[in-house]
């Protein structure tokens, strides 16, 4: 079901809508560019697919503890991947 973006009740500031992410840059948490949120599933856990810039796809669990900040206004996200999530999609990358 779509929804018109001026239907949608008002959110805290704080608050981001899911499609608000897709095109957004990763950044890890020393500022190194990781890639680009491609796309948001959440059913039955958020799960971001980020795009890198070698094309590799990591598919990223978007717990509340592995994300530092969410910026859409500047366009980025910063995230604290799992131990060893980076390995399994970009080996020794």
């Amino acid at each position: 079901m779509l929804a018109d973006l001026a239907e949608l009740p008002e959110k805290p500031d704080e608050d981001i809508y899911l499609f608000e992410l897709e095109g957004l840059r990763v950044l890890l948490p020393d500022d190194t560019p990781l890639g680009v949120v491609e796309r948001v599933e959440d059913d039955p856990t958020e799960v971001w697919t980020i795009r890198t810039g070698e094309g590799a796809e990591v598919l990223f669990p978007a717990a509340e503890e592995f994300i530092l900040e969410a910026s859409p206004e500047e366009g980025f996200v910063r995230i604290d991947p799992p131990e060893g999530l980076l390995e399994i999609y970009l080996g020794g990358e």
